[in-house]
């Protein structure tokens, strides 16, 4: 009898366990070491341009993107024009700040729009590894439904502990940095992705050698972060140097009483989930700008428009839009049969509040010319 019962007890003792069974045993006793039970977040922030857009295939996903680059090339810029779409993008969203060089103009801040109350916004001014990638995992681990978008500058301002309390001599002995940055990666990386978080990691590139034209040329590969802030990131954005022919003049360049108004911010992509790798994005930035983003939307709009055809150029200076372009609008209630004399003021008829309507029309109907007349490019 007493075998019997043991029997009946262990029904399935010595039968073999099927492939789903074993993967759903493991699954339930490992299920704090795994994203499975978690259903993956995808969405698109814009980034500000519409070439960055377009590149980008409607902006950047969740997960490590990274830009790479010289000083005043406008990888913070950037970076805060993500943070404002990203704080309108999620009504519980938090965008941590940090500030490791001591270089981030309040100013900067104001103009972007950025929102600064303390749910939508932190400023951590730190530049100890171990505090700043301690906090950013665990507030990772703990998220449920908040989203975090982390914009740290940079990677070169972050030392270790061990760094901090040595001598320089000691200091520039130890190789901590690379080692941190890989053991941060290989813990957050799927996780951020996973659970619908951003970050975005700014590095200055440094310098691989000076011509005698006095033009250094940068390279991502000698960036700090070591191979771990190479292999990690979906986006790796290099900012190119300014050079004199990307400024924008409100007249002749030189010409006495023109006075420059900004110039052209060059990305080159180096690394991308969609293919575009060693493709550049350009737009225009403008200078002086007391609240907005830096990008000069409606500059780049109007160069696109006249790029695809969406609006006319006359030879007299007077802006005219196709009949087909002024049909589509109307369905829309809104009216483009007008003629506009001058690019300036082109800009400002695009850039009045009345006319955000108008603007967001052009913006979707010039995004959707480029992907359907670049497409059809591709295919040849």
């Amino acid at each position: 009898m007493a075998k019997a019962k043991k029997a009946s007890a262990n029904p399935d003792k010595g039968k073999q366990l099927t492939t789903a069974q074993i993967i759903s045993a493991n699954l339930e006793a490992d299920k704090e070491w795994h994203y499975n039970d978690i259903k993956e977040v995808s969405y698109k922030v814009p980034t500000g341009s519409i070439n960055f857009d377009f590149l980008t295939d409607g902006g950047l996903t969740p997960g490590i993107i990274r830009f790479a680059g010289p000083t005043e090339t406008g990888k913070t810029s950037e970076a805060l024009t993500i943070a404002k779409n990203f704080q309108d993008k999620f009504k519980d969203s938090l965008v941590m700040f940090v500030k490791c060089e001591g270089r981030l103009d309040p100013r900067l801040i104001k103009r972007h729009g950025i929102n600064t109350s303390n749910d939508k916004w932190f400023l951590y001014e730190s530049n100890i590894f171990e505090v700043v990638f301690k906090l950013m995992a665990q507030l990772i681990k703990s998220s449920k439904d908040k989203k975090f978008l982390f914009i740290i500058d940079s990677l070169d301002g972050l030392m270790t502990k061990a760094d901090a309390g040595k001598t320089y001599e000691d200091a520039a002995k130890i190789a901590g940095a690379a080692t941190m940055a890989s053991v941060f990666f290989k813990q957050v990386s799927l996780g951020l992705r996973k659970m619908g978080h951003m970050a975005i990691f700014m590095s200055q590139e440094r310098a691989n050698n000076i011509s005698t034209t006095g033009y250094t040329e940068f390279k991502v590969l000698k960036s700090s972060g070591g191979n771990a802030a190479l292999h990690y990131p979906d986006w790796i954005f290099e900012f190119l140097p300014v050079r004199k022919m990307d400024l924008i003049w409100d007249g002749k360049p030189g010409e006495k009483g023109s006075s420059i108004t900004g110039s052209r911010s060059r990305i080159m992509i180096r690394k991308s989930p969609n293919e575009r790798t060693y493709e550049e994005i350009s737009y225009p930035i403008r200078r002086r700008q007391k609240t907005g983003s830096s990008i000069w939307a409606e500059r780049e709009i109007v160069e696109l428009m006249e790029a695809y055809g969406i609006v006319d150029r006359g030879k007299s200076g007077w802006f005219n839009f196709p009949e087909p372009v002024k049909e589509r609008a109307k369905t829309l209630d809104i009216d483009l049969d007008v003629s506009i004399q001058g690019e300036n003021r082109l800009l400002l008829f695009l850039a009045n509040k009345e006319g955000e309507k108008t603007f967001k029309f052009l913006k979707e109907l010039t995004l959707e010319t480029m992907t359907m007349i670049l497409s059809d490019d591709d295919d040849d």
